[in-house]
């Protein structure tokens, strides 16, 4: 099995989704790297999708903006064909735990 585990800020507020029996909390991770390149500072950020299963959503309520956390899942990158006619890939995290962070929403 893939696992990923990233630490990164919350890019949105969690939505909880009811489905009948189950339910899911959906938010998205923001994951920063800054290096030198051509003795220039550049910060590169990369986004995940990420989806936690299961009908204990408690913890949706402390998944704001900007708040820094912890997740590991199961990876999946999903190709699609934006409304412009350009490709784009999504990276996608099917959430197995999430941790948060002492460091509050910026």
């Amino acid at each position: 099995m893939q696992e990923i585990k990233i630490i990164g800020r919350v890019g949105n507020n969690a939505e909880i989704k009811d489905l009948g029996t189950n339910q899911v909390i959906e938010f998205s991770v923001a994951v920063s790297e800054t290096f030198t390149r051509n003795n220039e500072k550049v910060t590169e950020t990369t986004w995940f999708k990420c989806a936690k299963w299961g009908n204990n959503t408690s913890i949706a309520q402390y998944l704001l903006k900007g708040g820094q956390v912890y997740v590991s899942g199961k990876p999946k990158n999903r190709a699609y064909i934006k409304s412009d006619g350009t490709a784009e890939v999504s990276n996608e995290i099917t959430v197995f735990e999430i941790e948060l962070l002492g460091d509050k929403p910026q």
